[in-house]
This record gives C-alpha cells, structure tokens and sequence, in this order.
C-alpha cells in the first residue's frame, strides 16, 4: 500500500516532470494513444453442402484462418485443421473468401486485422446423436484389440480406421480418439498428439467451440453451474484429451501448446478444487515464460502444409529443420508479415505487434526446432526488426 506522504511526493514529482520545458504537450501524447476497433461482419455467406455428401448424409467440420483487409475483403484464407473431408475444406475457402466486413480501425484509419479464425460445421438439419452402425462395428473390434493388444486384429483394423470417412459428425471424436490410442500402443508420439488434437476439436460443435475460446481467452477457470447439461457432457468428454494432450506437451517442452491446453482444461474444469491444480500448472508455465530459459518446440509440418504456433516471445529462430519449409506467416491483430525461411532463420518481432501465430508452411512431414529466445540471447546485430 502507498501510504499518503509517499503517494503526495509522487503528485508533486509528476507535477513537476510535465512542467519541465522539454515535456510533452497534449497534442504530442493525444498522437501516441493508440485506438483500435475491431472488425464487424457484413455479409457472412454459409458454405454450400456438396450435394454428394448431403445425399450420402456425410458431416463434418472446418477451422479456417484469415485476414480481413482495410477494404473490408477477407485474402489469405487458409485451413487450420478439419474432419479430413477435402471438399468441405474447398467450400469453407470458397466461402470465406466471399465474406465481407467493416474494417478494423486504428485511430480512424482502416487496417488490417490479421488474426481471425472461425470453425464451419457440415451437418445434416436434422440432429442426429450417436454413430452409424458401419463405424460403431468398426470401432468396438478396434478397441477390443487394442485393450487385448493383440497385434494382428490392432494391424489388421487400424488402416481402416484410419481411411474411414466420417458421416455422421460424432465420430470424429472416437475415430481420432482411438486412433490415438493405436500410436499410443505404437510408441509414435507425434501422431498421437496429432490426433488427440483433432479429437479436441471434434467434441465439440460450432457454438460451444466459440463459448470454449471466449472462456478459454479470458483464463476462465469458473465451474460450470451456469452451463447446460449438453454442454457440461461436451466438456467432460474432452477434458480427458486434453489432460492426456497436456502431458505429451509438458513432456516434449512445448510451452506455448501446454498454456494453451492449460487454459482449455481451466475452462472445462467442473469445479474450483479441479480448476485449482491446472491454475497451479499454468503459474508454473507463466513463470517459465518469463526466465532466460530458450524455449524449445519440436514441429512437424501437418498434411495441409502447415504447422500453427502462437508465439510467447518476439524473438525466434528456426533450427533442426529435416525437410523443406517455404515461409512463416506471421500474424497478429492488426500487423502482418511473410518471410521466407530461405532468406534468414532469425527474427526479431516488434514488440507493439502484441500477441502473434506462426503458420509455418512447408513440405508435409517436414520436422524442425523452434526456439523463442530471452531478450539476454537477443542478437541486434543478426536479427532483424520488420514492419509493414
């Protein structure tokens, strides 16, 4: 607490600073107070189904980032994740880049807002609960040989568990689930994390994927008296992924991805006691962020060509790279910037860009390092500071 003599000393010292004849006039500090709007949508145009698909009652969804333009236009559209349905993922860009919007505003100025994403779901109108009887056949012998680890029915089984084309949308969930559990059985780490992260995503649906990101933003670790039963069962559903996700991370170092999952279990926590030992986790991993550790991420370019990470420091580099990497994306709220990785391997992101996402592209398979480096490690001499 500052007591009243302390608090009057630095009235006076304040006083006397913006007294001085170098001071800075209203004027001057007006120009240096930053206002920024966000986008509004206008016009969002929903996916067409491909009538193939709606006669054969197939579902699924779509993650898609982009960035809106000054002129209100969305341009590099680009898939996040998705069910694994490519013509889904052809009418989610089309529609996308269809979409309209009141630019964001920086100081009245129209600019870019260049971290958007949104999840489109394919379903038929009519709700349907459960699986189709081909896959749930198809998934009782494959956890059934999985749990007898016997290994000619797990061979025999996972190659078509893994080209099973999705119908209706909640086998998403079981066919990435237990396709984690098959790599899990396999001693391949990285597939499945892969597919304990598509999983993530395919418990949920459109709507509480949007209210899971808004609690999952604000650090919101409140039980979930206020939720809906559907939606306390949705979250009980995913909370063991993302528990077993949260263990490979904190396993492999992946600071960035661990708060992230973190802040996910936080938001599906049922209760405080829960809740408090993920806050433990999380204040653990805050506190590692801000040493003069280098944090270290294994990646692997996904089959869409791209690898997704948001950034916890502004200086990075890339090493270890086992491949081909083409360039990274660099997007923030309202800053942008594609580098090649041919050209330097070393960056230095302005610090006002505030938060930012890699989206790394390259070969699929592709396997590199990233490191995000303390400012002690900062090389001014070797990284360079870019701005659009």
């Amino acid at each position: 607490m500052v007591h009243f003599k302390t608090k009057n000393l630095l009235i006076i010292f304040l006083f006397c600073a913006f007294n001085l004849s170098a001071a800075p006039t209203a004027e001057s500090i007006a120009k240096e107070i930053t206002t920024i709007t966000n986008a509004k949508a206008l016009k969002r145009v929903p996916p067409k189904y491909p009538v193939e698909y709606a006669k054969q009652g197939a579902e699924g969804w779509v993650i898609v980032s982009y960035v809106v333009e000054p002129d209100g236009n969305t341009s590099n559209v680009l898939i996040e994740r998705s069910s694994g349905r490519k013509r889904f993922e052809k009418e989610a860009l089309r529609a996308i880049k269809d979409w309209k919007y009141n630019p964001a505003l920086e100081n009245g100025e129209p600019v870019q807002q260049c971290r958007n994403n949104v999840r489109l779901d394919f379903r038929m109108k009519k709700e349907r609960a459960g699986v189709s009887r081909k896959f749930l056949s198809l998934y009782k012998k494959f956890v059934s040989a999985l749990n007898e680890k016997d290994a000619e029915r797990i061979e025999k089984l996972a190659p078509q568990m893994k080209s099973y084309k999705i119908f209706v949308a909640n086998e998403s969930f079981f066919k990435f689930t237990s396709m984690a559990d098959y790599y899990e059985y396999k001693g391949d780490i990285e597939k499945q994390y892969s597919n304990l992260g598509l999983a993530v995503h395919s418990g949920v649906d459109a709507k509480f994927y949007r209210k899971l990101s808004d609690k999952t933003s604000k650090g919101d670790s409140e039980p979930q008296e206020a939720w809906s039963t559907k939606e306390r069962n949705k979250a009980q559903q995913i909370r063991t992924v993302l528990h077993r996700k949260l263990m490979i991370e904190l396993d492999k170092g992946s600071v960035s991805h661990a708060l992230n999952t973190v802040n996910k279990l936080l938001a599906v926590s049922p209760t405080k006691e829960i809740g408090s030992i993920y806050q433990r986790q999380k204040e653990s991993l805050d506190n590692f962020i801000a040493s003069e550790h280098v944090l270290s991420t294994k990646a692997t370019v996904n089959n869409n060509g791209i690898w997704q990470h948001q950034l916890l420091r502004s200086d990075f580099s890339f090493t270890e790279i086992q491949g081909k990497l083409d360039s990274v994306d660099v997007r923030c709220q309202n800053k942008r910037h594609v580098f090649s990785i041919n050209e330097q391997t070393q960056w230095k992101i302005p610090e006002n860009w505030k938060t930012c996402h890699l989206y790394v592209k390259g070969k699929e398979g592709t396997e590199f390092s990233l490191l995000e480096l303390p400012r002690s490690l900062s090389n001014d001499t070797k990284v360079a500071a870019h701005k659009n």
